[in-house]
């Protein structure tokens, strides 16, 4: 098989099926999980397909595993897998690091099939597009209009709804969505890009209509990154006074709000940025943290150590019953101090080398890299638990495309194995 596709024509049905269904699969999740999860599942089983008589594809499945931060991604698993037989269900936490790893691996071989062709990643791109115009579109009509919309929304899900409660979870995906709109519409031309920004804004308007405070600290986080990466072209010792002082002066700010409210006994950050709720939650997992804090709990176990069906919040008659909503706690508490540290090991030579990649070629497809992991990885410092499927398979498959746009198979080596 030719390396290189020149045209979609010279793609066989079989190929441009797994493009259409991959471009699709993100935006799909403003139905319900099991959307993106069935887009995604069909389009890998055609490329299992495909690379089985594709010796190209296998071949170049293999070049980001060889890398720095796939070196040390096989560490972490390999960690945490270790650590597995100290769960208090061993099963469950098997299972979850397992299908982790299926669904990294299921990435880059995404990453592999598209790389080869410049009119793959177009066509991933335009459906990408094409399927988020529709999706934003209803969500936003939905937040619009929810005498309409909430009536219809209870009758498809046969269960009690509304659309704030409904799109609460895609506005945790739309954040990571603003920044990869914005650069496909520039990766496909003009037009594209007036609809890239176009949609960007009824994305941010269903963040702020859901409320989902998450995902607007994942939007700040961006800007953070942002400000950073302009004034360290111009000057790094500047962008690293930015990077200190702004820490500086919001902690003791948080830290003071936090003194002039109610419940500042307990909550250790005031209750308008993090709930108490899930203040509590924190200090509940720390504790539990204590109790094992090399092997951890086991991952996806934390919110079934003892006490945590029993320990009311003491604010709405709940229980804690719940995973951190924070990554690095949950990390932390289930997979132990070697656990978290292995993967922020792997994340930092990835955070690192495509800052390097961006400030060496100024290429816009690391910059989205770049704000598409910051929007991701600082909105689940608050939201949903970081082994959901439907979550890691926003950002894997997200990240997928991007790294195969440029059209040239071995790039991802190239600059990942530079120093």
């Amino acid at each position: 098989m030719s390396q290189t596709i020149k045209t979609l024509k010279e793609e066989p049905l079989l190929f441009l099926a797994a493009t259409v269904l991959t471009g699709i699969a993100v935006p799909l999740s403003a139905f319900g999980i099991v959307f993106i999860q069935a887009a995604l599942g069909l389009a890998l089983i055609l490329l299992l397909c495909i690379a089985y008589k594709d010796t190209g594809l296998r071949n170049r499945f293999s070049i980001p595993l060889k890398t720095p931060p796939g070196i040390a991604l096989h560490i972490t698993f390999a960690i945490w897998f270790v650590v597995t037989p100290w769960s208090t269900d061993f099963g469950e936490s098997f299972t979850t690091v397992l299908r982790t790893a299926l669904y990294i691996l299921g990435s880059i071989l995404i990453w592999a099939f598209l790389s080869v062709s410049e009119s793959r990643v177009r066509l991933a791109l335009v459906c990408l597009m094409g399927a988020s115009t529709l999706s934003i579109g209803i969500a936003a009509f939905c937040l619009l209009f929810p005498e309409t919309s909430d009536p219809i929304l209870n009758a498809l899900h046969k269960r009690q709804t509304d659309s704030i409660h409904f799109f609460k979870a895609y506005a945790a995906a739309s954040v990571c969505l603003i920044p990869v709109l914005i650069w496909a519409g520039g990766k496909l031309g003009k037009r594209w890009s007036r609809l890239g920004w176009g949609l960007a804004l009824p994305a941010l308007f269903i963040i702020i209509a859901t409320s989902n405070r998450a995902a607007i600290a994942g939007l700040v986080a961006v800007l953070f990154i942002l400000i950073v990466l302009m004034v360290w072209n111009r000057s790094r010792l500047l962008s690293l006074v930015v990077m200190m002082a702004i820490p500086a002066i919001v902690l003791p700010w948080v830290w003071w709000t936090r003194r002039l409210l109610p419940g500042a006994s307990t909550d250790f950050m005031p209750a308008w940025l993090v709930d108490s709720h899930r203040q509590f939650i924190w200090q509940f997992t720390l504790e539990k943290f204590s109790d094992s804090p090399w092997a951890g709990w086991g991952a996806n176990r934390i919110n079934f150590a003892p006490g945590a069906d029993t320990y009311s919040t003491e604010l709405k008659g709940i229980y804690i019953s719940s995973h951190p909503h924070n990554w690095i706690l949950e990390i932390l508490s289930e997979c132990g101090i070697f656990g978290l540290t292995a993967l922020l090991i792997a994340l930092g030579l990835l955070a690192w080398r495509l800052i390097l990649a961006y400030n060496r070629t100024k290429d816009s497809a690391y910059l989205a890299l770049i704000t598409l992991s910051t929007a991701f990885f600082a909105s689940s410092l608050f939201n949903f638990s970081i082994w959901s499927t439907w979550w890691l398979l926003t950002y894997f498959v997200l990240f997928a495309i991007i790294s195969a746009s440029h059209g040239k198979p071995f790039v991802i080596k190239k600059i990942l194995t530079e120093s």
